[in-house]
């Protein structure tokens, strides 16, 4: 079976299963892109299952392009100012991060939070890989 059989045939059968859907309102613009990506975790754990983690790269593979989100919030001068968490943005870099707490919740089986010290000193492992937003960029980062 050629690639291109097989992805007509992977894309019929999404689209013959979308149609079966019983929803009254049509999907919004995140139920949508979770169904996308629901159907390509799937088919990929299906017909992949030896490369069941993300796709590694080499360090000359990175993007020379800087990375999103290093700047401070609670900047006034720089764009992505956030006049509602930039002042508690400030706060927790005040104190180093002392307050701050990642959640953990929903489906575990223990919910929980965890400090900074408690996260840096679990067992870590680097990776170079791909993310791709669903905005439409993508960036190669370790």
């Amino acid at each position: 079976m050629s690639r291109r059989k097989f992805v007509n045939g992977v894309a019929t059968s999404a689209g013959l299963a979308l149609a079966g859907c019983t929803q009254t309102e049509p999907p919004t613009y995140g139920n949508v892109l979770r169904m996308g990506d629901l159907l390509t975790y799937k088919a990929h754990r299906l017909l992949l299952p030896a490369q069941s983690l993300a796709r590694e790269y080499d360090y000359r593979d990175i993007s020379s392009v800087p990375a999103i989100g290093t700047t401070n919030p609670a900047d006034p001068n720089k764009s992505i100012f956030n006049e509602e968490y930039g002042p508690a943005y400030d706060r927790l870099l005040a104190s180093r991060f002392f307050d701050w707490r990642l959640i953990v919740e929903g489906s575990v089986t223990r919910p929980r939070a965890f400090s900074l010290p408690e996260l840096k000193r679990m067992p870590s492992r680097t990776q170079i890989t791909r993310h791709t937003c669903e905005e439409g960029w993508s960036a190669i980062a370790q």
